[in-house]
């Protein structure tokens, strides 16, 4: 899927994946890439929108603690949104809030980028949830070692889970209580994932 014209920065310039991880390895602060396009996350998202409210940030929080001990016993490894993952062509590289990978695998030395997740979360904000919706989506299904998306809301209590059903289809899952398992057993309460949540707890 193209990145729609609305997302792309005034006045950008099309860019190599390399230069893109030359950039990124130098910036303060975090940007994506869409096929040729650098989209800066911090201090603006997408649109120049901003980058997240107190509800994203104690769901990204949470999302962390609430995975930890499952994800360690399944013998997998849980990544936050610290580390990037890449499509095989490498001509898109996204930040989710956090990503699960077994046996995880680099896309280089140099620069690391996920090349293998196994499950990848998306924190909602109102401001970029069509965005995550659309075109995060469309990367994530592009790389085939990628099980299941789960899509968090900041603004409900509602996590939806995209299962992998074949290589363009997907089956949803929507949960607003209780456990959410996911691929290799991990699960996901959601009472420890909304905890203290602002507005929602």
């Amino acid at each position: 899927m193209a990145l729609p014209r609305s997302l792309i920065p005034l006045n950008a310039e099309r860019v190599s994946p390399e230069e893109y991880l030359r950039r990124e390895a130098e910036a303060e602060f975090k940007s994506e890439y869409y096929d040729g396009y650098i989209v800066p996350l911090w201090p603006q998202g997408p649109n120049g929108m901003a980058g997240g409210s107190a509800a994203h940030g104690v769901l990204c929080t949470n999302l962390i603690l609430a995975l930890g001990a499952s994800v360690r016993s399944s013998g997998c490894q849980l990544f936050s949104s610290e580390i990037r993952v890449q499509r095989s062509d490498a001509h898109a590289h996204v930040y989710p809030d956090a990503s699960v990978a077994c046996h995880p695998e680099w896309a280089s030395q140099t620069h690391g980028a996920l090349a293998n997740p196994r499950i990848v979360f998306e924190v909602l904000l109102p401001s970029t949830e069509r965005h995550d919706r659309t075109t995060k989506f469309a990367i994530y299904s592009a790389i085939p070692s990628i099980e299941a998306i789960v899509l968090v809301s900041s603004d409900l209590r509602l996590v939806e889970v995209y299962s992998r059903h074949s290589a363009t289809a997907w089956l949803r899952e929507a949960y607003e209580s209780g456990n959410v398992v996911l691929p290799g057993g991990i699960t996901l309460d959601l009472a420890e994932l909304y905890a203290q949540v602002p507005e929602l707890d």
